[in-house]
């Protein structure tokens, strides 16, 4: 992975873009983290160990979880933002002041949000295979990863150019859920279930975010996750 991510983003950069969002019920970027965010909430209940691993500044732990969570990631400046801002939510810390190895089979739920697309395909599986060993029987490890149809080539083009950051050098490991089962298929999960997730009301919310949110939750009924711009996948140990 390059240094954008350790050194190149702004402290709590993606976290005040959905805070700011969320409070004005207004921004595409932000709905499409809260819209994440939200589809994973499900599996952050109360009383669970959760490991969200490349937590970034910590907004999926400080806003929407309710388990025992920690996070890790690769950026000092976003764990001390995460520290400061989401401490009394969770631990966070970088993850060259982890021994992974003293973590074996602990957690009930690993999540993994917006990491696999920055990296190889030998980087993500070796990540998802140490994780396999962090996981509890019957644990599960939540990944999500743009789906690159041609639609989602159109969108990137478009937030490379009017978005606050740009992914142009960045995306280098395109999926389609074919190819993403075709990665996980060979990592050591074998119970894998990939679905398709956030469909076109999301542009709707730079003017609502709430009515892009219920539109959204309305179309995903009708075609029951058979389209999306963001691949979810669920791994069970």
């Amino acid at each position: 992975m390059s240094n954008f991510w350790r050194d190149g983003l702004d402290s709590g950069y993606y976290d005040k873009i959905l805070v700011r969002g969320l409070s004005t019920n207004r921004g595409i970027q932000a709905n499409w983290h809260n819209l994440t965010f939200s589809r994973v909430e499900e599996y952050l209940s109360k009383n669970i160990l959760h490991l969200d691993y490349a937590c970034g500044s910590g907004s999926l732990i400080g806003l929407y979880s309710d388990s025992i969570s920690i996070g890790f990631d690769i950026s000092e400046k976003q764990i001390n933002y995460a520290n400061l801002k989401y401490g009394e939510k969770g631990n966070f810390s970088t993850l060259d002041k982890i021994d992974l190895t003293l973590h074996s089979e602990k957690y009930e739920v690993i999540t993994v949000l917006g990491l696999l697309e920055f990296l190889e395909d030998e980087e993500n599986l070796e990540i998802i295979n140490n994780l396999f060993y962090l996981l509890k029987p019957k644990g599960k490890l939540i990944l999500t990863t743009p789906n690159f149809t041609s639609t989602m080539f159109v969108l990137e083009k478009a937030l490379n150019i009017f978005g606050g950051v740009s992914y142009k050098n960045e995306h280098i490991n395109k999926f389609t859920r074919s190819r993403l089962l075709s990665l996980l298929n060979q990592s050591k999960f074998k119970n894998i279930k990939i679905d398709k997730y956030i469909n076109f009301p999301v542009f709707l919310s730079f003017i609502n975010i709430s009515f892009s949110c219920k539109l959204n939750s309305l179309v995903e009924k009708v075609i029951k996750n058979k389209a999306g711009y963001l691949l979810f996948a669920e791994l069970t140990k």
